[in-house]
């Protein structure tokens, strides 16, 4: 969520029509996962790299009633097996 962000833009908003979820596989480095918005759904596909996976990257892409959203993602942090 962006919050109190400036980039010379008079307006940012949320785009709340972007709050996915899904459910999906995870193989070998590699995940993928159909999801679902309000008014739309999708697909999710992404990799996990670097040093002890500490790094995904992937891609995404929802469809709906006159919409059609495709972007990309990267992220970093600490990897915690769960039990």
């Amino acid at each position: 969520m962006v919050e109190n962000l400036s980039l010379d833009n008079p307006v940012l908003e949320r785009a709340a029509e972007l709050d996915f979820s899904g459910a999906g596989t995870i193989s070998g480095a590699d995940f993928s996962a159909n999801i679902t918005a309000a008014t739309s759904s999708g697909t999710l596909d992404g990799s996990f790299y670097g040093p002890l996976v500490r790094e995904a990257g992937g891609t995404f892409q929802l469809s709906g009633p006159d919409v059609e959203y495709i972007g990309s993602f990267g992220a970093t942090g600490t990897v915690t097996r769960l039990p």
